[in-house]
């Protein structure tokens, strides 16, 4: 979603489709709610219970994104979402490389997404409690 912010926000059309039924689920209320209004004031559409099944590129070269309803449903009809440039956000996984090249040094800590991608406040819980500590 942040990705689609900052992009509307030069001014760049977007569309964001999600297999999940919801946005921001594992925001707190606030900051989802602060979310939402921000990407409905820059104009991001968001299309939310929708699987990504293919690309089609037509003779000009021009994409579309071909789209269905998820959970699958079979008498249900595709979108198609015309799209210059396709963004595909698939998750993500912590990188332990640096902490796990440290492990023989004294004092090193790991936090937020070395640990587990997680939200932010969880990072910030973890660099409070090691500061506590040092």
């Amino acid at each position: 979603m942040e990705t689609a912010e900052y992009l509307a926000g030069r001014g760049i059309r977007c569309i964001v489709v999600k297999r999940r039924p919801d946005i921001g689920g594992k925001l707190d209320p606030l900051a989802r709610a602060i979310l939402l209004r921000r990407l409905e004031s820059l104009g991001v559409q968001v299309r939310t219970g929708v699987e990504v099944v293919r690309f089609e590129t037509d003779e000009q070269g021009l994409t579309t994104v071909v789209a269905r309803p998820w959970p699958y449903q079979e008498d249900a009809s595709e979108l198609r979402f015309p799209a210059e440039t396709v963004i595909i956000g698939m998750g993500l996984r912590g990188d332990r490389s640096l902490a796990d090249a440290l492990t023989d040094q004294p004092d090193v800590y790991t936090i937020g997404d070395c640990v587990k991608p997680r939200e932010v406040l969880d990072a910030v819980h973890e660099g409070f409690e090691v500061g506590r500590t040092v």
